[in-house]
């Protein structure tokens, strides 16, 4: 894909964005940032985020097509030349993971999720009384396969049974 050189005009622009600090502080980027943090600039009527455009600035190039441009700082906004590091989509998933910012959300947390862990423990104490897989999936208006996976900890393992009551008075 062929991008615009940014004109004087543009890197003006850009410039007057980044608050450039020590040599190796972030330099954040203030102008307007996607719903991830990333800012992001329009050269040329090529829209592209702000921390590859100070790779540009840097190296007097845009990053390979098919490479990703990453932060060693993990802060989205920064445009240190320093801290930017060209890679692949699996190096830079690599660090998610490393640096433990990988986000698996699970249970309630996934948008289709159809059942609350209140309904987990509720399936397993009623299956556990010996009320059958197919009045559960019914009841809960979940499939039989559904309720399955629930009852052998396939699915919601992170789900806690309450503790037993015993000689409650």
């Amino acid at each position: 894909m062929t991008r615009p050189s940014p004109t004087i005009r543009g890197l003006r622009r850009f410039s007057r964005l980044v608050t450039i600090g020590e040599r190796n502080e972030c330099w954040p980027h203030d102008g307007r940032a996607d719903d991830k943090g990333y800012p992001f600039v329009n050269i040329g009527g090529y829209c592209t985020r702000a921390h590859r455009l100070a790779w540009f600035v840097a190296h007097g190039e845009w990053p390979p097509d098919g490479s990703v441009v990453r932060h060693s700082c993990d802060n989205p906004p920064c445009c240190n030349p320093r801290h930017l590091l060209l890679g692949t989509v699996k190096d830079n998933s690599d660090d998610m993971v490393e640096r433990d910012r990988a986000v698996h959300p699970r249970g309630e947390a996934l948008r289709h999720s159809k059942l609350t862990e209140d309904d987990v423990r509720a399936i397993r104490i009623a299956y556990g009384n010996g009320v059958k897989q197919p009045d559960l999936s019914e009841s809960f208006g979940v499939t039989q396969a559904c309720i399955s996976q629930v009852v052998t900890r396939k699915t919601w393992s992170h789900v806690a049974d309450l503790p037993a009551l015993e000689n409650v008075t």
